[in-house]
């Protein structure tokens, strides 16, 4: 079977696409029957790429005290806070962009959870006390910047890029813990 190669270039700026097509049993090539308006021939797009910018570890022992693992109380005594859960992995995000992409750019899993099985205990509790077990991780800070391209009736118009405030996520260690009085 023979191949013809066809060059489409539908438009100015467009991307041109390079195809092979066999040739039909008359000798004509298969593409002369497709509808050609549907190979690359679009008229207008549009393209929003996000970068994550700014990236800062924060603390590489940061404690997420919002995530409370386990916790128990023993007035005039002591106690042990024994955990089997999951940590969660926070990821701040705006203006659209994936988590997916975030934790790409932070080298971090896009995992949302990480196990914990681990157990402390306390010191000699006062009446009202409560020992308290967190989650230990990375911290990270960030922004988040959006680019947008615009292709339409052959002109390509670039927008203003936006960028996002501060942004941040905590990657936590698996049985990395901080357990304190509250």
């Amino acid at each position: 079977m023979k191949r013809i190669r066809r060059i489409v270039a539908p438009m100015i700026g467009a991307l041109i696409a390079i195809s092979s097509f066999p040739l039909a049993a008359s000798g004509t090539p298969i593409a002369d029957r497709i509808d050609q308006s549907s190979i690359g021939t679009r008229e207008s797009w549009t393209e929003t790429t996000y970068s994550v910018i700014n990236k800062t570890l924060v603390s590489s022992s940061y404690t997420d005290t919002s995530q409370r693992l386990s916790s128990c109380r023993a007035t005039g005594g002591t106690c042990t806070a024994t955990a089997s859960i999951s940590a969660t992995r926070t990821v701040g995000l705006s203006l659209g962009v994936s988590r997916k992409k975030v934790t790409a750019s932070l080298n971090i899993s896009n995992a949302t959870t990480v196990g914990y099985s681990t157990s402390c205990s306390s010191p000699t509790l006062k009446s009202g006390q409560i020992w308290t077990m967190h989650p230990v991780g990375s911290r990270y800070r960030y922004q988040v910047k959006k680019s947008k391209v615009r292709y339409q009736n052959g002109l390509i118009t670039t927008y203003p890029s936006e960028t996002s405030g501060w942004l941040y996520a905590f990657n936590p260690r698996a049985n990395d813990i901080d357990c304190r009085i509250r």
